[in-house]
């Protein structure tokens, strides 16, 4: 199975995936940041096959 998803994982456009999210939410009115979070972006150690982000402590969301 990993043989067929390998060719798809690139975690540089996931990442741009979620900064535009992260971007769009926040300009949003409805947007509580108190209530989700998306956590941060290490750029500089995230390639594409390398994905480094902020350490958040929380509940799944249901």
């Amino acid at each position: 199975m990993l043989r067929h998803c390998a060719p798809n994982l690139n975690f540089s456009q996931e990442v741009s995936y979620t900064d535009q999210l992260r971007r769009s939410l926040s300009s949003s009115r409805w947007f509580d940041p108190q209530r989700l979070v998306i956590p941060e972006i290490y750029w500089d150690l995230t390639t594409e096959k390398l994905l480094v982000m902020e350490w958040l402590n929380g509940v799944p969301v249901r």
